[in-house]
């Protein structure tokens, strides 16, 4: 993320699986500057990212926060130099892609169901029927 990320901008990102920040990142939930609410589930993912609290000011004040401290916050994952967000994104997306396919949209689909569920169980069960698929996929490593 370089430039800004204000409303609907920052919605957008918001469930993406890891945000890298430049330093000159400017982020800002500011509906409420604009006399609306927020959208696109903002305020499920923000909550899941910063924390109840933080999200509550940052959604209530509409202030803007900068690439250093949105990273504080939990806003964004990592920061670097302007000069280089696009090879820092690159090179976690490509240890990302190493990655077998399937298992990754498992594991994504875990962390979108099982981050709120209160259910533990199911939590476990899911993981569990995900986990027998994987000991049946040819991408599985075997020592």
């Amino acid at each position: 993320m370089n430039g800004v990320a204000f409303g609907v901008g920052l919605s957008m990102i918001l469930p993406f699986d890891r945000i890298v920040a430049a330093h000159s990142a400017r982020f800002s939930v500011r509906f409420v500057k604009m006399g609306l609410v927020p959208e696109l589930a903002s305020t499920y993912f923000l909550p899941q990212r910063v924390g109840f609290g933080v999200a509550s000011d940052l959604m209530l004040s509409g202030r803007t926060v900068d690439g250093t401290e949105a990273v504080a916050l939990g806003l964004a994952d990592e920061l670097v130099a302007d000069d280089g967000l696009l090879d820092a994104a690159v090179a976690r997306a490509r240890s990302y892609g190493e990655n077998p396919r399937g298992q990754l949209g498992w594991i994504k689909q875990l962390l979108t169901t099982n981050a709120s569920d209160p259910d533990i169980i199911g939590v476990q069960q899911r993981e569990m029927a995900l986990l027998l698929q994987c000991f049946e996929s040819p991408s599985t490593r075997r020592p």
